[in-house]
Order: structure tokens, then C-alpha cells, then sequence
């Protein structure tokens, strides 16, 4: 017998829906106003590297007709993920920044074909992130160390020279398609370290300056990891445990004589003047890990607590913002709660609330009352709208503002619903809308950014 005009229907959903995403997925991704969307998760890149000096090229990618949008590393040779459709697709939903890692063993024309395919489909709002693979700075990372390792004995440089002389390359092949004027603006480059050894950093840093000259002009910023332990892992109260995860949250904040003191990374980045400062590429809690079985349960059962909002408030605001740390992550959005970590914001995709970290997000992200969106200009712009009161607040500050200058919003028709004249080097101004639509907020010569009003 043969089979003909197969549909497959997805539970829930009309049988002739093109839609790719669930809703209950895109929910999730909404569930609170993340500034950005890193996808190393769904691009599969722990999956590690062929064998040095064999190259991925685009022709080898995934595309929609793959068999499978997971690692097919054993039957195909295809380690990647989504495929990069799918990535742009759910971008261009989301109508976010992302954050993408790319594989070291992608050759220059398969970067060059991706930046150009997401200059094509990207919404030009969207900001890119790009990452050197993850976590290379590691000599014993097990998946892509050995890549790394070969090809910086190729060229003759250190196992770190190599790692950044990718990153710069990275940069470069980006600004060849995108123009050089993107780099640091809509390109951010990042520069990844290893959170308890901020020196290695140094080597990076110091490698691209004797090649290539001031990091600042490949890259946009390096990048952190704010996990945190517990001093009181072994304790059977999960309170307690809390306790101990914002005692270590606590010790990388002031203890200057620490591996983990979160300000090394800031202060470095801010004396080499990188545009974005220091990032966070991962964060979040770091217990239960390893898939190791002692007092798993009250580990567990420590991420469910009220107390535990408080924690991760801790660790991204007083533990980052304040200290003047640029965009940080959270590792990710969703994943089982087990031994060998409790990584998602939550580990039930329908149920964002099932604990109490999605609030706290929330409530960083002023997702409740608030939105709020920044612009790379020649001056710090931002404009915070607050849907309460039907609000928004435009906030300059710069050198290069003058009295000349006027500031202006528009609406989707191109109706001015605001015009005033900066009057002062700092200026903040407040207006009353309707808080729905897309504006486009002007100032000067400037065109700021275009903000989407939920």
C-alpha cells in the first residue's frame, strides 16, 4: 500500500497551520522583556567540532527540509542544530536582539553567507550577537579544545592568541558584509572569558591589541558567567541553601580577593573602552550539577522556594546592573529539574510561575509595568515606557546634544506625536500615549530606534 498527501497534525492546532512554533512556546519566550535571545541551546554547539583542519561550509547546514533539527553528528556529519531559518523566523518574532554562536570549524564563506542571509531576512532593529563557538577559552574543554588546539599550533600562536585571533576574524568577516560601520553598533562581537580566571582575558585582549590594534574596534564587549554556588550545599534546609547562594553571590560582589569578584571583568573591559563593557554570556544557579546524588533534594527543592527570587535578583541586579555590568544572561529558559542541574528559568514550559524565578525575572526586566529600549548613537539614549500610567519617559545624555537639537517620536503612519528641544547636554522628558503601536524616536540627525509597544 502506498501513502499519499500525508499531513501530520499537531494536537491543537488546524491541520493545514504553517505555523512553526507553538504557542505555548512563544508564551514562554515572551514571558518576560528579555533584551536578547541567545540560541546556544538550540544551535546544538556543545556537540563539539569535526576533526582539525576539516571545515563546515554552508553547504553542510541544516535547512526547514532536515530530518531533524537536532544534532546529526553520527548519521550525517550535520552538528548543528536549527537551522538558521528557524533562528530568523523566531527572532523576527520575538522582535529581540540575538545571540549566536558560531562553530569554529565554519569556514570565512560560511560566516560571510549567514551574515548576509540575516541582513536579508533580520528585521534591521535586531541587533546580533556573535560568539567564537563556547566556552574555547577552556584547554581542557573537551568538544571544542582539541579544534582550537590544532589550529593554534598551525599558525604558531598560543592556545588563547587563537581563540581571540577567531574572534577578531569573526568580526571582520561580519563588517565585510554588513559594513564596518555596523561593528559595535548592530555587530556586537563578543569576547568570551572564564569567570574565576579574569587574566586570561588579559591574553586575549592583549593578543588582539599587537595584531590587530585597539580591541575596541573589533570588539563590542567581552563576556562573563554569573553562576553562583551555595556555602550551605550540604545543609537539608532549602532555605538554608538559599542563604549560602546569596552568601556566594555576596563574596563575588565585595571580596576583592576573590577568583569570582564580578568587578575584575567590568574594570577590564571598561580600560580597554569596549562600547558594550563586560556581558554575561550564562548565569544563574550551578547547583545541583554534575549529576551527583548528595542532599539532591533539598538542592531541588531550593529552587522552588519564595526565597529563591531573591537570589536571582541578587545575582543580576546588585550583583551586576549595579556594579555596571552590561547585558547578562540567564542560561536558559526552560529544563528539567534533576542531579545534573536545575538550569531553566523553569522546568515546565506551560507554567512559567511554577517557582518564583520567572517573577523575579520579571521583575528585572519591568516586564509588568515597564519597557525599555537602548540605541548605540554618539550620546546614551533610552525611552521607558511605563503601561500603567500610560507614560514614557525619553532620557538623553551626551556630549554631542545641543540646543539645536530637537527630539521627536512618531507613530507607524509617520503622525509626530511628540517634538521638544533638547535643553541641556542631559535632558529626560515625559508624554502621555497610547500604549500600543510601533514609534520611531528621533533626535537630532538621529534615528534612535524603532520601539514596539505591546
Amino acid at each position: 500500500m502506498k501513502l499519499t498527501s500525508l499531513v501530520v497534525n499537531r494536537p491543537g492546532y488546524d491541520r493545514h497551520s504553517t505555523q512553526t512554533f507553538t504557542n505555548t512556546f512563544i508564551d514562554l519566550c515572551k514571558s518576560a522583556d528579555f533584551e536578547c535571545y541567545r540560541y546556544y541551546n538550540v544551535q546544538s554547539v556543545w556537540d563539539g567540532e569535526p576533526t582539525y583542519p576539516q571545515t563546515t561550509q554552508w553547504s553542510m547546514r541544516k535547512t526547514p527540509r532536515s530530518a531533524s533539527q537536532r544534532t546529526m553528528a553520527a548519521s550525517t556529519g550535520q552538528r548543528d542544530g536549527w537551522c538558521w531559518e528557524y533562528i530568523v523566523e523566531l527572532a523576527n518574532t520575538l522582535k529581540k536582539d540575538i545571540w549566536i554562536c558560531l562553530h569554529m570549524s565554519c569556514d570565512s564563506v560560511y560566516v560571510a553567507t549567514l551574515a548576509q542571509m540575516l541582513k536579508d531576512s533580520l528585521y534591521p532593529s535586531i541587533n546580533i550577537y556573535v560568539e567564537n563557538s563556547n566556552e574555547v577559552w577552556s584547554p581542557t574543554q573537551l568538544t571544542h579544545g582539541p579544534y582550537n588546539a590544532a589550529s593554534a599550533s598551525t599558525r604558531g600562536i598560543t592556545f588563547d592568541d587563537n581563540y581571540a585571533h577567531r574572534t577578531v576574524q569573526l568580526s571582520q568577516w561580519f563588517g565585510q558584509v554588513f559594513g564596518s560601520d555596523a561593528i559595535n553598533s548592530r555587530i556586537r562581537v563578543v569576547l568570551a572569558g572564564q569567570h574565576g580566571y579574569h587574566a586570561r582575558s588579559d591574553n586575549h585582549l592583549r593578543y588582539i591589541d599587537r595584531v590587530f590594534g585597539p580591541p575596541k574596534n573589533h570588539i563590542y564587549a567581552t563576556s562573563t558567567a554569573l553562576y553562583f554556588g551555595s556555602t550551605q550545599a550540604d545543609n537539608t534546609d532549602p532555605l538554608a541553601i538559599n542563604a549560602g547562594m546569596l552568601a556566594d553571590i555576596n563574596s563575588q560582589i565585595t571580596n576583592t580577593q576573590s577568583a569570582t569578584y564580578r568587578k575584575n571583568h567590568i574594570e577590564k573591559a571598561a580600560q580597554w573602552e569596549l562600547t558594550g563593557g563586560c556581558t554575561s554570556y550564562e548565569g544563574g544557579p550551578h547547583l545541583p550539577a554534575g549529576g551527583g546524588t548528595t542532599n539532591l533534594g533539598p538542592q531541588i527543592t531550593s529552587h522552588r522556594t519564595e526565597r529563591m527570587g531573591d537570589v536571582i535578583k541578587l545575582n543580576y541586579r546588585q550583583g551586576w546592573q549595579d556594579l555596571n555590568g552590561g547585558l547578562a544572561m540567564y542560561f536558559t529558559l526552560v529544563s528539567g529539574y534533576n542531579r545534573y542541574g536545575c538550569w531553566g528559568i523553569t522546568d515546565d514550559p506551560s507554567k512559567p510561575h511554577r517557582n518564583f524565578k520567572m517573577a523575579a525575572i520579571q521583575d528585572l526586566t519591568k516586564q509588568a509595568n515597564t519597557s525599555a529600549v537602548e540605541a548605540d548613537a554618539p550620546y546614551r539614549f533610552a525611552a521607558r515606557i511605563d503601561q500603567t500610567t500610560s507614560t514614557l519617559r525619553l532620557s538623553i545624555k551626551g556630549a554631542m546634544l545641543s540646543s539645536r537639537d530637537t527630539v521627536e517620536m512618531f507613530d507607524i503612519l509617520g503622525r509626530k506625536v511628540f517634538s521638544a528641544s533638547v535643553s541641556e547636554p542631559s535632558s529626560s522628558y515625559a508624554l502621555t500615549f497610547t500604549p500600543v503601536g510601533i514609534y520611531v524616536v528621533k533626535v537630532g540627525d538621529w534615528v534612535c530606534v524603532t520601539y514596539y509597544a505591546q
